[in-house]
């Protein structure tokens, strides 16, 4: 049996996405997400002085991904070295929006 999706409109940086949720639980979760993404944006919004919400949005995504690595969510220890990439990137982006 297989579980009819229906779709839902999620608000991210002024930009509406379409969504597909197959129930209430899940468009919960949903909802939540977007609410933790829009407040991490707002918070580099504040720290840095990035006039591209698209650069808040990439930092936001970055970030979520490496804590979901470190609890075990992500990718095996044979992606060490990407993770070890990822790390980087993210605290040069950090370090070059400091010091603008």
């Amino acid at each position: 049996m297989t579980l009819e999706k229906y779709s839902i409109k999620v608000n991210i940086i002024n930009r509406i996405y379409p969504v597909l949720v197959s129930d209430s639980v899940e468009e919960e979760r949903i909802r939540k997400a977007v609410q933790l993404i829009e407040e991490k944006v707002n918070s580099y919004k504040e720290r840095f002085s990035v006039k591209d919400e698209i650069d808040l949005l990439a930092m936001c995504g970055l970030e979520f991904a490496t804590e979901a690595i470190n609890r075990g969510n992500g990718p095996s220890n044979e992606d060490a070295d990407l993770l070890d990439s990822l790390k980087r990137m993210s605290e040069m982006i950090l370090s070059s929006l400091d010091s603008k």
